[in-house]
């Protein structure tokens, strides 16, 4: 009988009407808006289910950090207690980005009630940001300070490296590894950064293979590995070549890139062709850390005897004045520093001097040549942006790099086509250059495990440059062969401007074995005149190339590259070079 009653007033309290329903506990929030979220109005009948629903409606509003709905008869309670007003934000634990940027992302409006609801989202944005930096960040805790109420309190935890301990090295030392790495203990992991080492690693030719490996030794705390098998860094060689001008030249090369393990190189190399007149000796030196802040240093001495000129004679089957007189010797220095100014930029400054002495007489006045023989200085500054997945084998990314170049040059004798001319004397000039390269793979995306992993790629290079004031013949841009516009002879072209602009689709068919396709566009305008049958244009004349190609990886020795280029009327030219053009 108990039961029967108790029922009885649980129905009769649910199906009675509401007459008056009232809100307490709110100062920021309007009764108004609490009242329109709960869904229930005066005059209603609500069972319990609706109550339930309406409390968890003011929930969602965000506003509240506690929400209760009392029943009182004819009269429901709401009592609500809010959140504090946000007078100030405070941020912890970040490294990697400011507080000022977690703010802005987060925005929270400071003088306004904080809600919950909203952090949700912010929260997300503040993941995103790390994310889209390479970081790995999230928001540990949110709350508002015991000491200070009204001050939000956000906590931020950080993914940061705990360890860095290279494997693998045995003659390379340890702390030139880490020299060469921006990713540091104890500071934010940035997946780009660590990426970005990886290829430095690479790209230093210490080592055939160079992995990475990674652990969470505790919730944002990361031990790093990078594995490394180390190359054979000394090497020697011997062989027969030819060249213009000398049907059979002997070269030898020594040299070593990893010299004690310090990363310093040191090479001699010669050459001495059956024609030529004396040797082309070169003695090169690289020190990637001159000084305790990275700062690389590259010289090289060289006396080399070239034959520039020997194919604008030959070119159609013509010896115009004897091979013996189409020749220059170039003795020489470079000395040039670069410093990496951040994970992808790097600049450059050197300093280039020469004396030139063309070969045989420069009394004779042979319109087929262009001869000149005096001194050369020029100043050398570049500023390089590398982008790459991979200076090895790039498959994404982008390559820039632009270089002014001030010369002096003081001109003793000329002759051939240039005889009579004005150019005896002291000169000034200014070079500039602009390189653009990028890359699109095929391919998924490679980790920095797989930098070495085959790719069908579609490559592109675009070149420009300008020689301002009197330049040197042979310091102008020259268009045409291998490194340009294939299909053409080699340095078919020259001026005082250039542009040229290539694009290539390379498909691996094997480790080892790949197949190239390329366009190539370009040309040289408004420098010294024609030579011979080599007419010149002094203005913008550009020219196409194409053809396909073979790559094939020698051991030991890189890619050597084959390619068969077409010039416009279909006349096909075969091209040498070891590694890939760019």
């Amino acid at each position: 009988m108990a039961i029967l009653v108790l029922w009885a007033t649980l129905v009769s309290a649910q199906e009675q009407v509401v007459k008056l329903i009232t809100v307490i506990g709110a100062k920021q929030v309007s009764q108004e808006a609490i009242l329109l979220a709960s869904g229930i109005r005066a005059g209603e009948k609500p069972n319990e289910e609706a109550v339930l629903a309406a409390q968890e409606a003011i929930e969602r509003m965000g506003f509240f950090k506690r929400v209760a709905i009392e029943r009182n008869a004819d009269e429901l309670v709401v009592r609500v207690q809010e959140w504090p007003v946000v007078e100030k934000v405070e941020i912890s634990g970040n490294q990697a980005i400011s507080s000022a940027e977690l703010t802005k992302v987060l925005a929270i409006e400071v003088g306004k009630i904080f809600n919950s609801r909203e952090m949700v989202a912010r929260v997300k944005s503040v993941r995103d940001l790390y994310q889209r930096k390479g970081f790995f960040g999230d928001v540990l805790e949110v709350g508002f300070s015991i000491e200070n109420p009204n001050t939000l309190a956000i906590q931020v935890l950080e993914m940061t490296v705990n360890s860095l301990v290279p494997y693998g090295n045995k003659r390379t030392r340890t702390d030139i590894i880490e020299r060469l790495l921006f990713t540091k203990v104890g500071k934010p992991f940035n997946r780009n950064t660590w990426q970005s080492d990886i290829r430095r690693l690479h790209a230093t030719n210490w080592f055939d293979d160079v992995k990475s490996f990674s652990h969470e030794s505790s919730p944002g705390r990361l031990d790093l590995v990078p594995a490394v098998l180390e190359a054979k860094t000394g090497e020697w060689s011997a062989g027969l070549a030819t060249e213009p001008g000398s049907p059979v030249v002997g070269t030898f090369s020594i040299a070593e890139r990893n010299l004690m393990g310090t990363g310093q190189s040191l090479a001699f190399r010669g050459a001495q062709g059956l024609k030529t007149r004396g040797p082309s000796l070169e003695v090169e030196y690289g020190n990637p850390f001159l000084t305790a802040n990275n700062l690389t240093l590259a010289a090289s001495i060289y006396s080399r005897f070239s034959y520039r000129f020997a194919g604008l004679g030959l070119e159609n089957g013509e010896d115009p004045i004897g091979e013996e007189n189409l020749g220059e010797r170039r003795v020489g220095a470079t000395v040039g520093v670069a410093k990496a100014l951040d994970t992808n930029t790097t600049a450059q400054a050197g300093l280039r001097i020469e004396d030139v002495k063309a070969a045989g007489s420069l009394s004779q006045g042979n319109p087929g040549i262009a001869r000149q023989s005096g001194a050369l200085a020029s100043l050398i500054f570049g500023l390089t942006r590398n982008r790459r997945d991979s200076d090895v084998a790039p498959s994404k990314g982008d390559w820039f790099k632009l270089g002014v170049e001030p010369g002096f040059s003081r001109i003793t004798q000329v002759g051939g086509s240039l005889k009579g001319t004005t150019g005896i004397g002291d000169h000034t000039f200014l070079k500039t250059t602009a390189e653009y390269r990028a890359y699109w793979g095929l391919d998924p995306s490679r980790t920095d495990e797989g930098l070495e992993k085959s790719s069908r790629i579609f490559a592109l290079r675009v070149r420009y440059g300008s020689l301002l004031g009197n330049a040197p013949f042979s310091e102008q841009f020259f268009v045409g062969g291998t490194d340009s516009v294939r299909g053409y002879a080699q340095d078919r072209y020259w001026g005082s401007q250039m542009f040229v602009a290539t694009l290539e689709y390379r498909h691996t068919l094997n480790r080892d074995l790949g197949i190239v396709g390329f366009v190539d566009y370009g040309g040289a305008w408004g420098g010294y005149g024609g030579l011979s049958d080599f007419t010149q244009s002094k203005r913008m004349n550009l020219h196409i190339g194409y053809g396909i190609g073979i790559n094939y990886k020698v051991p030991r020795l890189g890619p050597l590259r084959i390619d068969f280029g077409a010039d416009r009327s279909g006349r096909i030219r075969t091209h040498f070079q070891i590694a890939t053009p760019f």
